[in-house]
């Protein structure tokens, strides 16, 4: 399995969605019946940032994307920051940047759970 490179800790706040997980049917009389869609619910990590990443580690980062996981189609793993558990994600999208400084770059890339 692909592994997510080794950089600086992201910023905060790391914005977590959770995948909607229920069947919803609505009864004539205004009731709902719900019932889980899926074993398990998938998160979406959808801005995981950097305000001021090194030139350096940006390259690495963009190498990831474009050359490992082929333009982000291929799953690796992601250690969480706070919690140390490991997800396998895909990127949800290409990585924003932003030349904020000499040498310095604002970063931000979406995950998603496979």
């Amino acid at each position: 399995m692909i592994q997510f490179p080794e950089l600086p800790i992201p910023n905060y706040p790391l914005s977590v969605e959770r995948e909607d997980n229920l069947i919803r049917s609505k009864f004539e009389k205004g009731n709902v019946l719900t019932r889980v869609k899926y074993t398990r619910q998938r998160k979406k990590f959808t801005s995981v940032r950097w305000n001021s990443m090194k030139e350096e580690d940006w390259r690495i980062l963009e190498s990831f994307y474009e050359e490992t996981t082929r333009f982000g189609s291929l799953p690796f793993e992601w250690i969480h920051p706070l919690s140390k558990k490991v997800f396998v994600v895909r990127f949800s999208g290409p990585p924003k940047d932003s030349l904020i400084l000499v040498n310095r770059y604002y970063i931000e890339i979406g995950l998603e759970e496979v």
